[in-house]
């Protein structure tokens, strides 16, 4: 996989079908690309839910910068997954972005 993490993440399919079963309150966000400069993503930063994001080290709308620095001021539980050299719409990334959409699910345990 070429998408560096900022925490570590595996997981199992198993794991991931037990995810739909949580009560909504329980399940996580899950950004691709979000664009945290341009709206307000206040009640995703102090959410008590696990927050998921996926950036491109390249994109060129939502700047891997102001995803980091949103990061930084989230709330745990949280994880942030990088893919190499993708941009805004990880062209040629798809395979990389679902890979880092199973992990992130698979590990999730509510």
């Amino acid at each position: 996989m070429t998408a560096a993490h900022e925490s570590s993440a595996r997981g199992s399919r198993p794991a991931r079908r037990s995810l739909v079963k949580l009560p909504a309150a329980a399940r996580p966000l899950l950004g691709i690309a979000p664009p945290v400069s341009r709206y307000d993503f206040d009640a995703v930063r102090t959410s008590a839910k696990a927050k998921f994001l996926i950036q491109g080290e390249r994109d060129e709308i939502c700047p891997l910068k102001e995803a980091r620095e949103f990061y930084a001021r989230a709330a745990e539980p949280k994880e942030l997954v990088v893919i190499d050299g993708a941009d805004h719409l990880f062209d040629g990334k798809a395979i990389e972005v679902g890979e880092a959409i199973e992990d992130l699910l698979g590990d999730w345990s509510g």
